[in-house]
């Protein structure tokens, strides 16, 4: 009897999988797909990393899970829900539901794997595999999945150092600059070889035949480093001229002639040599000028009897300064004035300047503080200091006390004693004291939070009596499901459910899913994966 049953499940489980297969064709495709990418991280064996899932594209979701599948060299220790969908469920599969549709992109859930010791270096893929996806029209969604890995090194290359790159020469190859691991001893970037250049280092050029006057010469220069060399010529020196000697010497008004010989050859030249004109001596005065008459002078040509004479200028006066006397507050001044020092005459009078007056300068009171006297308000003569009204000071106001309440601790969160401080500048009078958090109590017994359901597991917690923290919580195992098939009855599919629930079916799309997940649990299409 027990094996007739399983047939006629079986039997119904095709027929509900093909109709189910018939009704997806049915749905149109949606617009755009839910994209999931996964990050991959680089650690050593033994460490802990996070993998991230985050969502770039979603065109709405209301129900999604996924499988993942990893390498035993890793180990799921925690998944964090992110943002995008709210009711998160983590077990075999990770799982979200939400009521309406979820748009938003961001972090999906972030995962922390703990990396075997033994696990050997090398690419270790993580890879999520979509069950299911649908929206609140229970329409399926594509999605694109990218999968990401924890790649296993055996140096994370955390003490480094620069190595200089090397030049080449022409006669032996260098390399660029790198970075070498002083941990796993290996160049980690840079360090690439530089052929041998075509560059030449050349010492000085010396001389393979010398230069004439009129004939090119040639010099060679040779590499330092291999036995390549260069030749070039070298210009004509050109004639090397001595000292020009007079053949002929000018006078004031007739010309000469000079002649200028070769060191090297028999070359020479000649050239004309400017009549001097007139050598004159110093000017000689004949007539000194006074402030206002002129006066004359003359000089002599040195080589014959021509001579020249001019008119010296008038000196004109020679002003100095009469001082400007400033005038006080109380004193008369005097403007500046000029006169000549030769001849005396006054050339600018100077005037009298009327006595300025006080010009009074207000000095600011400075206002009394909890420590500090201050200084009433005064008066000084910006111009010669004169005090007109004095200052007189004003005595310290004394701190005003304001009291700074205590602060009870809790379980997590350190407290505070009573204190106090000055409420006009802030000044602390009494310190206040950090008292310790008082830390979780005992654990409450176990509470039942999520009751088991046929196929759901349930969930129990322990408390802290004092603030409410949930400090432990396991899984209650699923309830068995009802398999058993009733196959005499071909009543209304809108008829009341057996439990006793009121209400039709939705659609006949939300029974060929419960049926068919129900059934593929029975015949144990599960694919073993870690729950944590």
């Amino acid at each position: 009897m027990k094996k007739n049953a399983l047939w006629i499940l079986a039997v119904l489980t095709v027929s509900v999988l093909m109709f189910s297969l018939i009704a997806v064709a049915a749905t149109p495709a949606a617009a755009n797909s839910l994209t999931i990418t996964s990050e991959s991280k680089t650690a050593l064996a033994g460490d802990t990393v996070t993998v991230i899932l985050k969502v770039t594209e979603n065109p709405g979701v209301a129900y999604l899970r996924l499988t993942l599948e990893y390498d035993d060299a890793l180990t799921l220790t925690n998944a964090e829900n992110g943002t995008i969908i709210k009711d998160f469920d983590r077990g075999v599969n990770l799982m979200w539901s939400a009521d309406a549709n979820s748009t938003a992109t961001g972090t999906l859930v972030t995962l922390t794997f703990q990396i075997a010791e033994d696990a050997e270096v090398g690419e270790y893929p993580i890879t999520v595999k979509l069950r299911e996806c649908y929206n609140d029209a229970l329409s399926d969604v594509s999605a694109t999945v990218s999968n990401g890995s924890v790649k296993v090194t055996k140096c994370l290359h955390v003490n480094t150092v620069s190595v200089a790159a090397k030049a080449a020469t022409c006669k032996e190859a260098g390399y660029t600059a790198g970075v070498w691991c002083e941990d796993c001893d290996t160049y980690i970037s840079g360090h690439e070889t530089v052929p041998v250049t075509d560059t030449h280092t050349f010492g000085a050029w010396t001389q393979v035949l010398a230069s004439t006057c009129t004939e090119k010469g040639s010099e060679r220069r040779d590499c330092g480093i291999c036995d390549y060399y260069e030749t070039r010529e070298t210009d004509a020196l050109g004639h090397t001229l001595g000292t020009w000697v007079t053949t002929s010497s000018p006078t004031c008004t007739e010309k000469g002639s000079k002649r200028i010989d070769c060191e090297a050859c028999d070359h020479y030249e000649t050239q004309e040599i400017a009549a001097t004109g007139h050598i004159f001596g110093g000017w000689v005065k004949i007539q000194s000028p006074t402030c206002t008459e002129n006066g004359s002078e003359r000089r002599n040509c040195g080589s014959c009897t021509h001579y020249e004479t001019r008119p010296i200028a008038a000196t004109g006066h020679t002003e100095a300064t009469d001082a400007m006397v400033p005038a006080t507050c109380t004193t008369t001044g005097l403007s500046q004035g000029k006169h000549c020092t030769v001849c005396g005459t006054v050339t600018v009078k100077q005037t009298v300047i009327p006595a300025l007056g006080h010009t009074e300068l207000i000095q600011s009171g400075v206002p009394a503080t909890c420590t500090q006297s201050g200084l009433t308000e005064g008066r000084t003569c910006a111009v010669c200091g004169t005090v007109t009204i004095k200052q007189t000071a004003i005595p310290a106001l004394g701190h005003t006390e304001a009291e700074d309440a205590a602060v009870m601790p809790t379980c997590t969160q350190s407290g505070l004693t009573a204190g106090a401080h000055c409420s006009v500048c802030g000044t602390v009078l009494t310190a206040q004291a950090v008292v310790p958090a008082t830390g979780h109590g005992a654990p409450t017994d176990w509470t039942v939070t999520v009751e088991a359901q046929p196929g759901v597991a349930g969930l129990k917690e322990k408390l802290c009596p004092t603030c409410g923290e949930v400090l432990e919580s396991e899984t209650i195992e699923p309830l068995p499901v009802d398999t058993s098939v009733d196959t005499g009855d071909t009543g209304d599919a809108t008829a009341e459910p057996a439990d006793g629930c009121s209400g039709s079916f939705r659609s006949s799309g939300m029974l060929i899913v419960l049926v068919t997940v129900s059934a593929l649990a029975l015949f144990g299409f599960r694919k073993k994966k870690e729950t944590v």
